[in-house]
């Protein structure tokens, strides 16, 4: 992930690799929620400090996971692969 897209104040860009990159906000737990996705999706903290980068945990959106589907924000599409692998959990990507 590599910050590439400027994004408003208060967001970072995250950009996998090969992909184009998309706003997201920080968060504090990985594997909790977060707020103010907008109905209908399910964002919660799952890139950590890593890949992010100001090196703190950042917001993606879930579209496949634990049984429900959630509807990809935007201009992204649900992912063909699991995140982590066999999880059954697939995110939202540019």
């Amino acid at each position: 992930m590599d910050g590439v897209v400027p994004c408003n104040d208060g967001l970072l860009c995250l950009a996998p690799a090969g992909n184009v990159g998309f706003c997201s906000q920080n968060c504090s737990t990985l594997g909790r929620p977060c707020a103010g996705a907008p109905p209908g999706t399910y964002a919660y903290c799952a890139v950590g400090p890593a890949g992010t980068p100001n090196g703190k945990p950042g917001c993606a959106f879930l579209c496949t996971g634990g049984g429900h589907t959630f509807t990809c924000p935007g201009e992204t599409t649900c992912a063909t692969d699991d995140d982590p692998p066999g999880s059954g959990q697939r995110l939202c990507m540019p």
